[in-house]
């Protein structure tokens, strides 16, 4: 593979010589990787899915133990890389066991989990390859996000997520509920749900619309400025923020945080270092909260994550 093809993705005159400064970068990634890959394993066996989706009682504690373990040994500077190597089976094994309802952010920490095992951060060509790669999933994820939106077309009149109103839980409702009146807010609630033929899934609010079509027009135009130098870290900002008021709906902070922390290697200095003790702090908070702490609003309607 060369690393002339990715240059956009590095910083300027970026050279296999400066490789080594994203180094700590790359190794506080990896941390929060699996200090991630290891609360979703908890919440499995705190909260297991529902039937017949349901992991062997024995196998995902033991999961959510051996996670718990990789993360205190590969939280040790030098040992990130063994520890995503040993955790990458586990991933795997997860994967088949909830399929075929597996969440898709589960398929990401599998890619990621394999990357950041495969690559060596002593060496200066790792280094660079890795960062390079993980910046090209951040910006392919976004792009395409929006993209297959467009195509599947219920977000040019808002059908989408007026059908999460009508169908969901009240989140939906609390959170774009305000932007059409009251009485369009009643018949869409009103409708059966999960009946064909049901609707329609259609309102006069302007806003309404232009919220949701706000939503893949962001991604994609995000997601492409992502790729120029000069707009690169106003566009992860504002990919960060989209990305967590599109989850603030369905309360998918997991993946929220996730993809959070793959954008903030697209910008310049250690941002993944310096921010790690607040999502530490984070997923401490969503731990305790599956554990009962009144924190509600971090966890899906069924209690999990």
């Amino acid at each position: 593979m060369s690393t002339r093809f990715f240059d956009w993705v590095t910083e300027p005159h970026a050279s296999t010589q400066r490789a080594q400064s994203f180094g700590p970068h790359l190794e506080a990634f990896r941390v929060l990787l699996l200090a991630h890959l290891t609360i979703q394993a908890c919440a499995w066996a705190i909260v297991p899915v529902p039937y017949p989706y349901t992991f062997p009682p024995s196998a995902i504690q033991s999961a959510a133990g051996l996670m718990t373990v990789l993360f205190f040994f590969g939280s040790t500077k030098g040992r990130t890389r063994l520890a995503c190597l040993l955790a990458t089976p586990i991933v795997a094994a997860e994967i088949l066991w909830l399929f075929p309802s597996t969440p898709n952010h589960v398929f990401l920490t599998l890619v990621l989990v394999t990357l950041c095992g495969a690559f060596d951060l002593k060496k200066d060509r790792d280094s660079l390859l890795l960062l390079q790669a993980l910046r090209w999933i951040a910006v392919i994820i976004f792009v395409w996000a929006g993209v297959q939106k467009a195509l599947h077309g219920l977000y040019f009149h808002g059908e989408f997520l007026l059908w999460m109103i009508a169908q969901g839980v009240d989140r939906w409702a609390d959170l774009f509920g305000w932007i059409i009146s009251e009485s369009e807010l009643a018949r869409i609630t009103s409708l059966p749900r999960f009946i064909p033929g049901t609707g329609p899934y259609r309102v006069d609010s302007w806003l309404f619309v232009l919220v949701s079509n706000f939503v893949w027009i962001g991604e994609i135009a995000l997601g492409l400025a992502l790729l120029h130098r000069r707009t690169r870290q106003w566009a992860a900002a504002g990919a960060i923020a989209l990305v967590f008021m599109i989850q603030a709906a369905p309360r998918e902070f997991m993946f929220a945080l996730l993809y959070a922390s793959l954008l903030l290697l697209l910008f310049r200095g250690e941002p993944n270092r310096r921010l790690m003790p607040v999502f530490l702090g984070v997923y401490l908070c969503m731990l305790a909260a599956l554990l009962g702490a009144p924190l509600p609003f971090l966890l899906k309607s069924g209690g999990g994550l």
